[in-house]
Protein backbone atom coordinates (compact mmCIF):
# COMPACT_ATOMS: atom_id res chain seq x y z
CA UNK A 1 0.00 0.00 0.00
CA UNK A 2 1.25 3.48 -0.83
CA UNK A 3 2.37 5.63 2.06
CA UNK A 4 0.13 8.44 3.26
CA UNK A 5 1.16 11.95 2.38
CA UNK A 6 3.32 13.79 4.88
CA UNK A 7 0.38 15.96 5.86
CA UNK A 8 -1.78 12.97 6.72
CA UNK A 9 1.02 11.29 8.67
CA UNK A 10 1.70 14.45 10.67
CA UNK A 11 -1.96 14.76 11.62
CA UNK A 12 -2.13 11.11 12.68
CA UNK A 13 0.83 11.52 15.00
CA UNK A 14 -0.53 14.80 16.36
CA UNK A 15 -4.04 13.58 17.08
CA UNK A 16 -3.47 9.91 17.79
CA UNK A 17 -6.37 9.18 15.43
CA UNK A 18 -5.52 6.68 12.71
CA UNK A 19 -6.87 7.85 9.40
CA UNK A 20 -7.45 11.41 10.61
CA UNK A 21 -6.14 14.28 8.54
CA UNK A 22 -6.10 18.06 8.76
CA UNK A 23 -8.88 19.52 6.60
CA UNK A 24 -7.61 21.26 3.46
CA UNK A 25 -7.13 24.99 3.75
CA UNK A 26 -9.44 27.33 1.79
CA UNK A 27 -6.62 28.06 -0.63
CA UNK A 28 -5.98 24.37 -1.21
CA UNK A 29 -9.60 23.70 -2.09
CA UNK A 30 -9.40 25.58 -5.37
CA UNK A 31 -12.14 27.98 -4.22
CA UNK A 32 -11.34 31.66 -4.55
CA UNK A 33 -7.65 31.52 -5.48
CA UNK A 34 -8.12 28.42 -7.65
CA UNK A 35 -5.09 26.71 -6.19
CA UNK A 36 -4.32 23.03 -6.76
CA UNK A 37 -6.20 20.41 -4.77
CA UNK A 38 -4.42 18.93 -1.72
CA UNK A 39 -1.63 16.52 -2.59
CA UNK A 40 -2.94 12.97 -2.46
CA UNK A 41 -1.06 9.69 -2.20
CA UNK A 42 -3.82 7.69 -3.88
CA UNK A 43 -5.21 9.96 -6.60
CA UNK A 44 -3.72 11.88 -9.47
CA UNK A 45 -2.58 15.37 -8.60
CA UNK A 46 -2.42 16.71 -12.17
CA UNK A 47 -6.16 16.91 -12.84
CA UNK A 48 -7.22 20.55 -12.77
CA UNK A 49 -10.91 21.32 -12.49
CA UNK A 50 -13.00 24.47 -12.69
CA UNK A 51 -13.38 26.53 -9.54
CA UNK A 52 -16.16 24.83 -7.57
CA UNK A 53 -18.08 28.03 -6.86
CA UNK A 54 -18.02 28.97 -10.54
CA UNK A 55 -19.13 25.47 -11.57
CA UNK A 56 -22.04 25.55 -9.10
CA UNK A 57 -22.95 29.04 -10.28
CA UNK A 58 -23.03 27.80 -13.87
CA UNK A 59 -25.26 24.89 -12.84
CA UNK A 60 -27.57 27.33 -11.05
CA UNK A 61 -27.71 29.46 -14.20
CA UNK A 62 -28.57 26.42 -16.32
CA UNK A 63 -31.38 25.43 -13.98
CA UNK A 64 -32.83 28.95 -14.03
CA UNK A 65 -32.65 29.06 -17.81
CA UNK A 66 -34.36 25.70 -18.24
CA UNK A 67 -37.05 26.78 -15.78
CA UNK A 68 -37.83 29.62 -18.18
CA UNK A 69 -37.87 27.22 -21.13
CA UNK A 70 -40.39 25.02 -19.31
CA UNK A 71 -42.69 27.99 -18.89
CA UNK A 72 -42.26 28.98 -22.52
CA UNK A 73 -42.74 25.47 -23.90
CA UNK A 74 -45.21 23.73 -21.55
CA UNK A 75 -45.94 20.94 -24.03
CA UNK A 76 -42.29 19.93 -24.40
CA UNK A 77 -41.74 16.96 -22.07
CA UNK A 78 -38.09 16.82 -23.12
CA UNK A 79 -37.44 20.21 -21.53
CA UNK A 80 -38.97 18.97 -18.29
CA UNK A 81 -36.69 15.93 -18.44
CA UNK A 82 -33.68 18.22 -18.89
CA UNK A 83 -34.73 20.20 -15.82
CA UNK A 84 -35.10 17.01 -13.79
CA UNK A 85 -31.61 15.91 -14.84
CA UNK A 86 -30.09 19.22 -13.72
CA UNK A 87 -32.00 19.23 -10.44
CA UNK A 88 -30.85 15.67 -9.80
CA UNK A 89 -27.24 16.68 -10.35
CA UNK A 90 -27.51 19.60 -7.94
CA UNK A 91 -29.28 17.49 -5.34
CA UNK A 92 -26.50 14.89 -5.43
CA UNK A 93 -23.97 17.64 -4.68
CA UNK A 94 -25.78 19.84 -2.19
CA UNK A 95 -28.14 17.28 -0.66
CA UNK A 96 -31.10 19.52 -1.50
CA UNK A 97 -34.37 17.79 -0.68
CA UNK A 98 -36.22 20.67 -2.36
CA UNK A 99 -34.69 19.63 -5.67
CA UNK A 100 -35.89 16.06 -5.15
CA UNK A 101 -39.36 17.28 -4.25
CA UNK A 102 -39.47 19.42 -7.39
CA UNK A 103 -38.36 16.44 -9.48
CA UNK A 104 -41.27 14.43 -8.12
CA UNK A 105 -43.75 17.21 -8.90
CA UNK A 106 -42.37 17.67 -12.43
CA UNK A 107 -42.68 13.95 -13.18
CA UNK A 108 -46.22 13.83 -11.79
CA UNK A 109 -47.16 16.87 -13.85
CA UNK A 110 -45.72 15.41 -17.04
CA UNK A 111 -47.59 12.14 -16.56
CA UNK A 112 -50.80 14.03 -15.74
CA UNK A 113 -50.54 16.32 -18.76
CA UNK A 114 -49.24 13.73 -21.23
CA UNK A 115 -50.29 10.32 -19.85
CA UNK A 116 -49.85 8.45 -23.13
CA UNK A 117 -46.39 9.71 -24.07
CA UNK A 118 -43.27 7.59 -23.83
CA UNK A 119 -41.27 10.58 -22.58
CA UNK A 120 -43.52 11.18 -19.57
CA UNK A 121 -43.42 7.51 -18.61
CA UNK A 122 -39.63 7.41 -18.91
CA UNK A 123 -39.35 10.55 -16.79
CA UNK A 124 -41.50 8.98 -14.08
CA UNK A 125 -39.28 5.87 -13.99
CA UNK A 126 -36.19 8.03 -13.65
CA UNK A 127 -37.63 9.98 -10.72
CA UNK A 128 -38.97 6.86 -9.02
CA UNK A 129 -35.47 5.39 -9.08
CA UNK A 130 -33.89 8.64 -7.88
CA UNK A 131 -36.17 8.69 -4.84
CA UNK A 132 -35.53 5.00 -4.03
CA UNK A 133 -38.88 3.64 -5.26
CA UNK A 134 -36.89 0.90 -6.95
CA UNK A 135 -39.60 -1.75 -7.06
CA UNK A 136 -42.11 0.62 -8.66
CA UNK A 137 -39.48 1.85 -11.09
CA UNK A 138 -38.64 -1.70 -12.18
CA UNK A 139 -42.29 -2.66 -12.54
CA UNK A 140 -42.98 0.37 -14.71
CA UNK A 141 -39.87 -0.21 -16.80
CA UNK A 142 -40.96 -3.82 -17.33
CA UNK A 143 -44.40 -2.67 -18.45
CA UNK A 144 -42.93 -0.05 -20.75
CA UNK A 145 -40.50 -2.56 -22.26
CA UNK A 146 -43.37 -4.94 -22.93
CA UNK A 147 -45.38 -2.15 -24.56
CA UNK A 148 -42.41 -1.25 -26.75
CA UNK A 149 -41.48 -4.80 -27.73
CA UNK A 150 -41.97 -3.90 -31.40
CA UNK A 151 -38.93 -1.63 -31.04
CA UNK A 152 -35.89 -3.95 -30.82
CA UNK A 153 -33.68 -1.13 -29.54
CA UNK A 154 -35.88 -0.04 -26.64
CA UNK A 155 -34.66 -2.63 -24.12
CA UNK A 156 -31.04 -2.17 -25.19
CA UNK A 157 -31.28 1.61 -24.86
CA UNK A 158 -32.65 1.21 -21.33
CA UNK A 159 -30.32 -1.57 -20.18
CA UNK A 160 -28.14 0.80 -18.14
CA UNK A 161 -31.22 2.23 -16.42
CA UNK A 162 -32.44 -1.28 -15.66
CA UNK A 163 -29.02 -2.19 -14.32
CA UNK A 164 -29.02 0.84 -12.03
CA UNK A 165 -32.45 -0.05 -10.65
CA UNK A 166 -31.43 -3.67 -10.09
CA UNK A 167 -28.33 -2.46 -8.26
CA UNK A 168 -30.51 -0.28 -6.05
CA UNK A 169 -32.57 -3.35 -5.18
CA UNK A 170 -29.46 -5.32 -4.23
CA UNK A 171 -29.75 -7.65 -7.26
CA UNK A 172 -26.11 -7.23 -8.18
CA UNK A 173 -25.67 -10.38 -10.26
CA UNK A 174 -28.42 -9.22 -12.59
CA UNK A 175 -27.15 -5.64 -12.70
CA UNK A 176 -23.51 -6.39 -13.50
CA UNK A 177 -23.84 -7.70 -17.09
CA UNK A 178 -26.10 -4.79 -18.00
CA UNK A 179 -23.79 -2.12 -16.58
CA UNK A 180 -20.71 -3.90 -17.92
CA UNK A 181 -22.14 -3.99 -21.43
CA UNK A 182 -22.87 -0.27 -21.20
CA UNK A 183 -19.28 0.36 -20.13
CA UNK A 184 -17.90 -1.83 -22.93
CA UNK A 185 -19.90 0.08 -25.51
CA UNK A 186 -18.94 3.43 -24.00
CA UNK A 187 -15.94 3.25 -21.63
CA UNK A 188 -16.48 6.77 -20.31
CA UNK A 189 -15.26 7.81 -16.85
CA UNK A 190 -18.87 7.89 -15.63
CA UNK A 191 -19.64 4.37 -16.87
CA UNK A 192 -16.39 3.07 -15.39
CA UNK A 193 -17.25 4.73 -12.08
CA UNK A 194 -20.71 3.13 -12.09
CA UNK A 195 -19.24 -0.31 -12.69
CA UNK A 196 -16.59 0.26 -10.03
CA UNK A 197 -19.25 1.05 -7.43
CA UNK A 198 -21.09 -2.18 -8.18
CA UNK A 199 -17.91 -4.27 -8.12
CA UNK A 200 -17.06 -2.80 -4.74
CA UNK A 201 -20.49 -3.66 -3.35
CA UNK A 202 -19.97 -7.22 -4.60
CA UNK A 203 -16.71 -7.47 -2.65
CA UNK A 204 -14.58 -7.46 -5.82
CA UNK A 205 -12.37 -4.78 -4.32
CA UNK A 206 -9.24 -5.24 -6.45
CA UNK A 207 -11.25 -5.22 -9.66
CA UNK A 208 -13.23 -2.21 -8.48
CA UNK A 209 -10.03 -0.31 -7.64
CA UNK A 210 -8.63 -0.94 -11.12
CA UNK A 211 -11.91 0.28 -12.61
CA UNK A 212 -11.89 3.46 -10.52
CA UNK A 213 -8.30 4.17 -11.54
CA UNK A 214 -9.18 3.59 -15.19
CA UNK A 215 -12.02 6.11 -14.82
CA UNK A 216 -9.62 8.62 -13.33
CA UNK A 217 -7.10 8.08 -16.14
CA UNK A 218 -9.79 8.70 -18.76
CA UNK A 219 -11.00 11.90 -17.12
CA UNK A 220 -10.70 14.89 -19.45
CA UNK A 221 -13.71 16.90 -18.25
CA UNK A 222 -12.67 19.96 -16.24
CA UNK A 223 -15.93 20.05 -14.30
CA UNK A 224 -15.33 19.20 -10.63
CA UNK A 225 -18.64 17.29 -10.38
CA UNK A 226 -17.79 13.91 -11.98
CA UNK A 227 -14.29 13.79 -10.49
CA UNK A 228 -15.53 14.50 -6.96
CA UNK A 229 -18.23 11.85 -7.43
CA UNK A 230 -15.62 9.35 -8.62
CA UNK A 231 -13.37 10.01 -5.64
CA UNK A 232 -16.34 9.82 -3.26
CA UNK A 233 -17.36 6.43 -4.64
CA UNK A 234 -13.83 5.09 -4.44
CA UNK A 235 -13.24 6.42 -0.93
CA UNK A 236 -16.58 4.98 0.22
CA UNK A 237 -15.47 1.53 -0.84
CA UNK A 238 -12.23 1.78 1.13
CA UNK A 239 -14.11 3.17 4.14
CA UNK A 240 -16.38 0.10 4.09
CA UNK A 241 -13.29 -2.09 3.87
CA UNK A 242 -11.80 -0.42 6.95
CA UNK A 243 -8.87 1.19 5.07
CA UNK A 244 -9.48 4.51 6.78
CA UNK A 245 -6.13 6.08 5.89
CA UNK A 246 -6.74 5.51 2.19
CA UNK A 247 -10.40 6.55 2.42
CA UNK A 248 -9.47 9.78 4.21
CA UNK A 249 -6.85 10.65 1.62
CA UNK A 250 -9.26 10.12 -1.29
CA UNK A 251 -12.09 12.01 0.44
CA UNK A 252 -9.65 14.89 0.90
CA UNK A 253 -8.93 14.85 -2.83
CA UNK A 254 -12.67 14.96 -3.56
CA UNK A 255 -13.10 17.81 -1.10
CA UNK A 256 -10.28 19.68 -2.76
CA UNK A 257 -12.15 19.70 -6.05
CA UNK A 258 -15.67 20.23 -4.65
CA UNK A 259 -15.88 21.33 -0.99
CA UNK A 260 -19.65 21.87 -1.32
CA UNK A 261 -20.31 18.14 -1.89
CA UNK A 262 -22.27 17.30 1.27
CA UNK A 263 -21.64 13.54 1.18
CA UNK A 264 -17.89 14.06 0.79
CA UNK A 265 -17.94 16.52 3.69
CA UNK A 266 -20.03 14.20 5.89
CA UNK A 267 -17.77 11.20 5.34
CA UNK A 268 -14.53 13.15 5.62
CA UNK A 269 -15.69 14.85 8.82
CA UNK A 270 -16.35 11.41 10.30
CA UNK A 271 -12.64 10.64 9.99
CA UNK A 272 -11.34 13.87 11.54
CA UNK A 273 -10.82 15.03 15.13
CA UNK A 274 -13.90 16.87 16.47
CA UNK A 275 -12.55 20.43 16.12
CA UNK A 276 -11.49 19.82 12.53
CA UNK A 277 -14.81 18.14 11.76
CA UNK A 278 -16.69 21.20 13.05
CA UNK A 279 -14.59 23.51 10.87
CA UNK A 280 -15.34 21.35 7.85
CA UNK A 281 -19.08 21.09 8.51
CA UNK A 282 -19.93 24.64 9.57
CA UNK A 283 -19.91 26.22 6.07
CA UNK A 284 -22.66 23.78 5.03
CA UNK A 285 -24.52 23.66 8.35
CA UNK A 286 -27.29 26.21 7.70
CA UNK A 287 -30.65 25.52 9.33
CA UNK A 288 -32.40 24.25 6.18
CA UNK A 289 -29.31 22.43 4.92
CA UNK A 290 -28.53 18.73 4.61
CA UNK A 291 -29.86 16.81 7.61
CA UNK A 292 -26.76 14.60 7.87
CA UNK A 293 -24.48 17.64 8.04
CA UNK A 294 -26.62 19.26 10.73
CA UNK A 295 -26.65 16.06 12.76
CA UNK A 296 -22.90 15.62 12.58
CA UNK A 297 -22.31 19.28 13.35
CA UNK A 298 -24.37 18.93 16.52
CA UNK A 299 -22.53 15.80 17.62
CA UNK A 300 -19.06 17.19 17.01
CA UNK A 301 -19.85 20.56 18.58
CA UNK A 302 -20.93 18.70 21.71
CA UNK A 303 -17.63 16.81 21.67
CA UNK A 304 -15.76 20.12 21.59
CA UNK A 305 -18.00 21.84 24.15
CA UNK A 306 -20.83 20.11 25.97
CA UNK A 307 -24.23 21.45 25.03
CA UNK A 308 -23.01 23.57 22.13
CA UNK A 309 -24.48 21.25 19.51
CA UNK A 310 -28.09 21.36 20.72
CA UNK A 311 -29.34 23.88 18.13
CA UNK A 312 -27.87 21.92 15.23
CA UNK A 313 -29.26 18.64 16.59
CA UNK A 314 -32.70 20.20 17.04
CA UNK A 315 -32.57 21.40 13.45
CA UNK A 316 -31.55 17.91 12.34
CA UNK A 317 -34.49 16.37 14.21
CA UNK A 318 -36.87 18.78 12.49
CA UNK A 319 -35.32 18.12 9.08
CA UNK A 320 -35.49 14.33 9.42
CA UNK A 321 -39.09 14.53 10.65
CA UNK A 322 -40.08 16.62 7.63
CA UNK A 323 -38.14 14.45 5.18
CA UNK A 324 -39.81 11.29 6.41
CA UNK A 325 -43.14 12.92 5.58
CA UNK A 326 -42.22 14.22 2.13
CA UNK A 327 -39.66 11.69 0.82
CA UNK A 328 -39.65 8.71 3.21
CA UNK A 329 -38.02 6.12 0.94
CA UNK A 330 -35.28 8.53 -0.15
CA UNK A 331 -34.26 9.39 3.43
CA UNK A 332 -35.26 6.35 5.48
CA UNK A 333 -31.70 5.02 5.76
CA UNK A 334 -30.17 8.32 6.86
CA UNK A 335 -33.03 9.06 9.24
CA UNK A 336 -32.79 5.57 10.68
CA UNK A 337 -29.13 5.91 11.59
CA UNK A 338 -29.80 9.36 13.04
CA UNK A 339 -32.65 8.27 15.31
CA UNK A 340 -30.64 5.23 16.35
CA UNK A 341 -27.74 7.43 17.46
CA UNK A 342 -27.84 11.15 18.19
CA UNK A 343 -31.62 11.34 17.72
CA UNK A 344 -32.05 9.00 20.68
CA UNK A 345 -35.22 7.23 19.51
CA UNK A 346 -34.62 3.54 18.65
CA UNK A 347 -38.31 2.90 17.99
CA UNK A 348 -38.46 5.67 15.42
CA UNK A 349 -35.21 4.36 13.95
CA UNK A 350 -36.75 0.90 13.60
CA UNK A 351 -39.73 2.33 11.69
CA UNK A 352 -37.32 4.02 9.28
CA UNK A 353 -35.36 0.77 8.89
CA UNK A 354 -38.53 -1.09 7.93
CA UNK A 355 -39.31 1.46 5.21
CA UNK A 356 -35.75 1.26 3.92
CA UNK A 357 -35.67 -2.54 3.82
CA UNK A 358 -39.01 -2.63 2.04
CA UNK A 359 -37.49 -0.43 -0.67
CA UNK A 360 -34.28 -2.44 -1.16
CA UNK A 361 -32.58 -5.50 0.23
CA UNK A 362 -28.93 -4.52 0.33
CA UNK A 363 -26.24 -5.18 2.93
CA UNK A 364 -26.64 -1.64 4.25
CA UNK A 365 -30.43 -2.02 4.53
CA UNK A 366 -30.00 -5.26 6.48
CA UNK A 367 -27.39 -3.59 8.71
CA UNK A 368 -29.73 -0.78 9.64
CA UNK A 369 -32.67 -3.12 10.26
CA UNK A 370 -30.71 -5.47 12.52
CA UNK A 371 -29.09 -2.59 14.43
CA UNK A 372 -32.39 -0.82 15.07
CA UNK A 373 -34.22 -4.07 15.86
CA UNK A 374 -31.62 -4.84 18.52
CA UNK A 375 -31.80 -1.36 20.01
CA UNK A 376 -35.61 -1.34 20.07
CA UNK A 377 -35.79 -4.93 21.38
CA UNK A 378 -37.49 -6.49 18.35
CA UNK A 379 -35.53 -9.74 18.41
CA UNK A 380 -38.23 -11.84 16.74
CA UNK A 381 -38.40 -9.44 13.81
CA UNK A 382 -34.60 -9.39 13.63
CA UNK A 383 -34.51 -13.18 13.47
CA UNK A 384 -37.04 -13.21 10.64
CA UNK A 385 -35.02 -10.71 8.60
CA UNK A 386 -31.77 -12.49 9.45
CA UNK A 387 -32.92 -15.42 7.33
CA UNK A 388 -32.99 -13.14 4.28
CA UNK A 389 -29.78 -11.41 5.30
CA UNK A 390 -27.94 -14.73 5.52
CA UNK A 391 -29.06 -15.54 1.98
CA UNK A 392 -27.78 -12.22 0.62
CA UNK A 393 -24.75 -13.16 -1.49
CA UNK A 394 -22.69 -10.04 -0.86
CA UNK A 395 -22.72 -9.24 2.88
CA UNK A 396 -20.63 -6.39 4.24
CA UNK A 397 -18.11 -6.95 7.03
CA UNK A 398 -20.51 -5.38 9.48
CA UNK A 399 -23.50 -7.43 8.39
CA UNK A 400 -21.47 -10.62 8.77
CA UNK A 401 -20.57 -9.58 12.32
CA UNK A 402 -24.17 -8.65 13.15
CA UNK A 403 -25.41 -12.05 12.01
CA UNK A 404 -22.68 -13.78 14.00
CA UNK A 405 -23.70 -11.91 17.16
CA UNK A 406 -27.39 -12.61 16.57
CA UNK A 407 -26.62 -16.33 16.46
CA UNK A 408 -29.11 -19.01 15.49
CA UNK A 409 -32.10 -17.10 16.92
CA UNK A 410 -33.01 -19.92 19.26
CA UNK A 411 -34.68 -19.31 22.63
CA UNK A 412 -33.01 -16.54 24.58
CA UNK A 413 -31.22 -17.55 27.81
CA UNK A 414 -32.80 -16.63 31.18
CA UNK A 415 -32.36 -12.99 32.12
CA UNK A 416 -29.88 -13.76 34.91
CA UNK A 417 -27.74 -15.90 32.64
CA UNK A 418 -27.91 -13.27 29.90
CA UNK A 419 -26.85 -10.55 32.32
CA UNK A 420 -23.94 -12.63 33.58
CA UNK A 421 -22.80 -13.33 30.04
CA UNK A 422 -23.02 -9.64 29.16
CA UNK A 423 -21.02 -8.67 32.21
CA UNK A 424 -18.18 -11.02 31.30
CA UNK A 425 -18.15 -10.28 27.57
CA UNK A 426 -15.78 -7.78 26.00
CA UNK A 427 -17.41 -4.69 24.41
CA UNK A 428 -18.51 -5.29 20.85
CA UNK A 429 -19.02 -3.09 17.82
CA UNK A 430 -22.74 -3.04 18.45
CA UNK A 431 -22.62 -2.24 22.15
CA UNK A 432 -24.19 1.21 21.80
CA UNK A 433 -26.26 3.23 19.36
CA UNK A 434 -23.33 5.27 18.07
CA UNK A 435 -20.98 2.36 17.61
CA UNK A 436 -23.66 0.24 16.04
CA UNK A 437 -23.83 2.66 13.16
CA UNK A 438 -20.20 2.26 12.19
CA UNK A 439 -19.69 1.33 8.55
CA UNK A 440 -18.05 -2.05 9.11
CA UNK A 441 -17.11 -4.56 11.76
CA UNK A 442 -13.54 -3.31 11.68
CA UNK A 443 -12.44 -0.75 14.29
CA UNK A 444 -13.09 2.88 13.42
CA UNK A 445 -12.13 6.13 15.16
CA UNK A 446 -14.57 7.19 17.83
CA UNK A 447 -15.42 10.32 15.85
CA UNK A 448 -16.42 8.17 12.91
CA UNK A 449 -18.70 6.03 15.03
CA UNK A 450 -20.31 9.08 16.58
CA UNK A 451 -20.81 10.58 13.15
CA UNK A 452 -22.57 7.48 11.88
CA UNK A 453 -24.85 7.63 14.90
CA UNK A 454 -25.49 11.26 14.06
CA UNK A 455 -27.20 10.38 10.86
CA UNK A 456 -24.64 9.76 8.12
CA UNK A 457 -25.56 6.39 6.70
CA UNK A 458 -22.78 3.88 6.09
CA UNK A 459 -20.76 4.50 2.97
CA UNK A 460 -22.36 3.30 -0.18
CA UNK A 461 -25.92 3.94 0.95
CA UNK A 462 -26.29 7.42 -0.45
Amino acid sequence: MKQLSALVLMSVFASGCKGCAEPPSPAATGVGNQQAAPVSSFTRNDLATTNAEIALGNLEGQINQVHRHVEERPKDVGIRATLVSLLSQRSQITGSSKDLEEMVEISKGALRDFPDTLEAKELRIHVLSSTHHFREALAELDALTEAQKADPLFAENHSAQRGSILQGLGRYDEALPLLRREREQNPSPVNLDIEGVLLGLMGKVDEAEKTFIAAEDKTRNTSPFPLAALYFDRASMWEREGALDKATDIYRAAYGHLPQHVHVVAHLAALLPPKDAVALLEPLGHEDGDADVLAQLGVFRDMVKSGSGKAALDSAKNRYTDLMKSLPEAYADHAGWFWLGAGGDPDKAFECAKINLAARETAEAFELYLATAAASKHRDEACTVAVKAKAFPYPSHRLTEQLRQLGDCGPQPPASASAAASASAAPSASAGPSASAAPSAKPAPSASAASKGAGAAPSGSH
